[in-house]
């Protein structure tokens, strides 16, 4: 019988013992070896001597911070996957973040739940790439080319819950689970999830009447990367959305 394989490795960056506790509880991080670097100088050092299936930041490093950390860590080990915590994020962090191919982006208060989803997503795709290709993008509008896997989607939503951030949970949760699901039939119906296919996707900030509040708007486009894709067209959709939430 072969040996079993190791168990998929995480390396968190000055991450104190409260922290750890809480995201050990979480679902699946058992199954995780998860182990701690004192400082970005320690944490190229182990790099130098290991690989690891994904790097957490520093909880208390600014974003712009953690961005010249992953630059000089994916020198060391190129199509290493981050992912970037941070005490808050401007709209311009989480672009840069999107622009620097982060895995995900989280400012406190952390959803640990969340954090340790996106560990376990990072360590299950070792030949990952990244599926988000942004390709313009201004505080309150992102166009971005999407491959078709349900990993991309939910990558996708992430950053938009983090531009979102001051928008009331319960308003957030609900715009970004349609949004989610718009993507997802886009997928599905204009590709089949054939991972080589894209659609393009526009995400709006538009102004929700009469809560004061701004709020995400979704309008999602299918593009074929190949003649071989089924056409489908989900703008009808996305703007009826749109409207119901201006």
């Amino acid at each position: 019988m072969p040996p079993a394989a190791p168990p998929p490795r995480a390396l968190l960056i000055d991450a104190d013992a409260a922290f750890l506790a809480e995201l050990q509880a979480q679902a699946g991080m058992g199954l995780m070896r998860l182990e701690q670097a004192e400082g970005d100088a320690h944490a190229l050092r182990l790099l130098r001597r290991g690989s690891y299936d994904v790097v957490v930041t520093s909880p208390r490093s600014a974003i712009a911070e953690d961005l010249a950390l992953v630059e000089e860590m994916q020198l060391v080990r190129p199509g290493l996957k981050a992912i970037v915590l941070a005490p808050s994020a401007a709209p311009e962090d989480v672009i840069a973040s999107l622009r620097a191919h982060v895995f995900a982006c989280f400012s406190a208060p952390f959803p640990m739940g969340e954090v340790a989803e996106m560990i376990r997503r990072a360590a299950q795709n070792p030949d990952w790439k990244d599926g988000l290709q942004l390709l313009s993008a201004r505080p309150d509008w992102l166009s971005l080319r999407v491959d078709c896997r349900r990993l991309a989607a939910d990558r996708l939503v992430r950053f938009l819950s983090e531009l979102a951030k001051d928008v009331p949970d319960v308003t957030r949760d609900d715009l970004l689970s349609a949004f989610r699901e718009i993507v997802l039939n886009a997928m599905e119906h204009g590709a089949g999830f054939v991972p080589d296919q894209v659609i393009d996707v526009t995400a709006v900030r538009t102004k929700r009447a009469g809560f004061g509040a701004s709020s995400l708007s979704p309008v999602a486009r299918p593009m074929a990367a190949t003649a071989s894709a089924r056409p489908f067209h989900m703008a009808d959709e996305g703007e009826r959305l749109a409207r119901a939430v201006a």
